[in-house]
């Protein structure tokens, strides 16, 4: 894909999973409206009127139809760039108004119920208990190699994808997360025995536990410490929010938080 290498060969990122979202949309929101269409022939008001029509037609949220929109335009671009088209049809298009996503974030309370209880699957509760005071995602978790952990601090440098395996971190970017001598003590427990490019989450050391292994013990520890957590809307990467929530609250700057969290921008 020309979109791709191009940002790829000017030094961007663009992942895997990425690549097959983008292009699962684009074959069942894009391709059947346009696909027989001539370049040429495509008006703002084809656009205008697919964009909305997107979300009821499609049953799909405002957000994901802007999505789509922002697809359609990087392909018309290049289509300007290639000389094909004048101008493109999109450009002026504006999205739909989204409605703000909520995010559940545990208290403090809740985390110390949840935590006090003993769960069946112990790396199931060390994978909840390093996110919630660490702050670090799921799939920077699962991809958690013994040689990361360290006496006092996690270097967090990949994410886990079940399409692309071990991969960069969201942002691309290595981060540093203190860690006290409990999580140390949790991590070093269930390495102990493995090599350093092993993996701590992981049955064999080579592939990290299914996500639903990790995250349908935390969903019973919910129902047993008394939280409703679909009400809440609450979930594993609630403990993200929740130790976000905590360090802000300390009153350490934002810059530190961000680099803690692995946050682009405030």
């Amino acid at each position: 894909c020309p979109i791709i290498q191009d940002k790829l060969k000017r030094g961007g990122h663009y992942s895997l999973d990425l690549c097959i979202s983008n292009r699962q949309s684009m074959e069942k929101h894009i391709i059947p409206y346009f696909g027989e269409k001539p370049l040429p022939s495509i008006t703002r008001r084809d656009v205008d009127r697919w964009i909305l029509r997107l979300p009821e037609e499609h049953h799909i949220a405002a957000s994901t139809a802007n999505k789509m929109l922002s697809l359609l335009k990087q392909m018309l671009r290049v289509a300007v760039f290639d000389g094909i088209i004048p101008e493109s049809p999109a450009e002026t298009i504006r999205p739909l108004v989204e409605k703000p996503r909520r995010r559940g974030a545990f208290t403090m309370d809740e985390v110390v119920r949840i935590f006090s209880r003993k769960w069946d699957f112990e790396p199931a509760y060390a994978a909840a208990f390093i996110a919630a005071f660490t702050g670090m995602r799921l799939g920077e978790i699962r991809a958690l190699w013994v040689s990361q952990v360290h006496e006092g601090y996690i270097l967090v440098d990949s994410g886990w994808s079940d399409k692309e395996g071990r991969k960069c971190t969201k942002s691309g970017k290595d981060r540093i997360i203190p860690l006290t001598k409990r999580m140390h003590s949790i991590l070093a427990s269930l390495a102990e025995g493995r090599a350093a490019n092993e993996l701590i989450f992981s049955a064999d050391g080579l592939i990290p536990y299914d996500d639903k292994v990790l995250t349908d013990p935390l969903k019973e520890a919910m129902v047993k410490a008394g939280i409703d957590y679909e009400a809440r809307e609450l979930s594993f990467h609630s403990f993200r929010h929740f130790f976000n929530t905590q360090v802000v609250a300390s009153g350490l700057s934002g810059e530190i938080v961000r680099n803690i969290i692995g946050h682009e921008s405030e």
